[in-house]
């Protein structure tokens, strides 16, 4: 049987310094290590082979977006393989997904008041502050006579989520 205590020699032999305990994942073991000073995350195999990827850190997000032009005007949010943050390029403010390969997907800043007037145009009185999410807001919202929650997009559409009442766990106190 191949364990943590197998893989953390294997890596160790070829040179690598585990900063981290190796993880067990479906087929080998997975850490942080460092060799050459260099960070890298790596699996290690039970037949010796290491497989080197480069953890994607903060500062190199921040130096990716500055060698592109763009300034970081909010802190790197990270998601599972890419960091995000808002930024500024030639006057405009974008939102900025930055990716591990160099890449940046810009998207036009979508604001709460603007979210709020997306859920006006549709009819509904908008009741409690917007709640930001990842690619939306959530917001609570009061329509013939009913409660809502619903989701107001960047695109200009709204989903609605539920009829919110005094007892809704998340939007109840705003009631």
């Amino acid at each position: 049987m191949f364990t943590a205590t197998d893989a953390k020699s294997i890596a160790e032999r070829e040179g690598y310094k585990l900063n981290s305990e190796p993880l067990a994942e479906k087929k080998h073991f997975v850490a942080t290590a460092t060799k050459d000073g260099q960070t890298f995350k790596i699996d290690i195999h039970k037949d010796g082979d290491i497989v080197e990827d480069r953890p994607f850190e903060a500062a190199t997000a921040k130096k990716l977006a500055a060698d592109n032009g763009y300034g970081l005007t909010s802190d790197l949010r990270p998601e599972k393989k890419h960091f995000v943050a808002t930024g500024t390029k030639n006057g405009m403010t974008y939102e900025l997904d930055i990716h591990r390969d160099g890449s940046i997907k810009e998207h036009a800043v979508f604001s709460a008041a603007q979210a709020m007037k997306i859920a006006a145009d549709d009819g509904y009185a908008v009741i409690a502050e917007p709640r930001r999410e990842k690619k939306h807001f959530q917001l609570l919202g009061k329509k013939d006579g009913k409660f809502f929650a619903f989701d107001a997009h960047r695109d200009g559409s709204l989903k609605a989520l539920r009829e919110v009442d005094k007892k809704d766990p998340t939007w109840g106190s705003s009631l």
